[in-house]
């Protein structure tokens, strides 16, 4: 997101930077909550992706999620950098169409897609909720929307669930409403500072809700026991979040606690 005082060139070149560092693809090689994010999605893409048709994933990056899409239908990955791009394109030996745009203005046409995955990027946009509409532009009738995001109810700081459960487990390492990435700072990527939103499911859904989008699925993304047990050095305590975790996973009650914020939209 973009803080006051920053332009859309400002933005633009940040997001760059990152895309040609490929900074954001090793973290899911040394973070397990990013590891299981993927998982998580994976999963989602394979239950409700549709065979043949078109999918396109917004955000895409340098093209994580695409290789799983593709499998099955005709697929668009978009990003705002070109650089991620790039990379994405060299690593990939899928037939990929690669797209640069911004999902707040998408250069495509209205109902266009059957299937749309928006995942870790409405936390990014300066207007969460004009990017969102675009989703629901460009998505065809009976298509699905994926969007993924960080859970406003453990991730922000004013959050009491957010403060006990860092007091017993040591901080989340997820975002706040402004984040410092050390590994920006350290790869000298300028604006290592910036804004980073999250949302609860219940807010996701009031969001798609409001554009005419039938929600079939919300909760969160907590990670599992097995990859909660590899954290030593990024947790306090491994095995107590390991425990609670699972706790997340498996007791009704507690599955919209987990990190990551997950809503599967219908339009009807």
């Amino acid at each position: 997101m973009l803080r006051p005082t920053e332009s859309r060139a400002d933005y633009i070149r940040f997001y760059d930077e990152v895309g040609a560092s490929g900074i954001e693809s090793s973290a899911y090689d040394e973070d397990p909550v990013a590891n299981e994010r993927l998982h998580c999605v994976n999963e989602l893409i394979e239950r409700y992706v549709p065979t043949a048709g078109m999918a396109i994933d917004l955000g895409c990056y340098d093209g994580k999620y695409c290789g799983t899409i593709v499998r099955e239908a005709e697929t668009v990955g978009l990003d705002i950098s070109r650089n991620a791009l790039l990379r994405g394109k060299a690593d990939s030996s899928f037939q990929i169409e690669w797209l640069q745009g911004d999902v707040e203005s998408l250069p495509l046409r209205s109902e266009s897609f059957d299937f749309v995955l928006f995942s870790e990027t409405l936390e990014h946009v300066p207007s969460p909720e004009i990017a969102l509409a675009e989703c629901a532009r460009i998505l065809r009738s009976q298509g699905v929307l994926i969007v993924t995001t960080p859970n406003a109810i453990v991730v922000r700081s004013s959050s009491p669930f957010s403060k006990l459960r860092n007091a017993i487990l040591g901080p989340s390492g997820a975002c706040h409403e402004v984040e410092v990435n050390p590994r920006f700072t350290k790869m000298g990527i300028e604006h290592a500072g910036y804004l980073h939103g999250s949302r609860s499911p219940s807010q996701i859904t009031a969001m798609g809700k409001g554009l005419g989008l039938t929600p079939i699925h919300a909760g969160t993304c907590a990670i599992s026991f097995p990859n909660a047990l590899k954290m030593k050095g990024r947790r306090r305590f491994s095995l107590p979040y390991a425990i609670a975790g699972t706790a997340f996973k498996y007791i009704p009650v507690l599955r919209m606690m987990g990190n990551h914020s997950v809503v599967v939209f219908k339009k009807t």
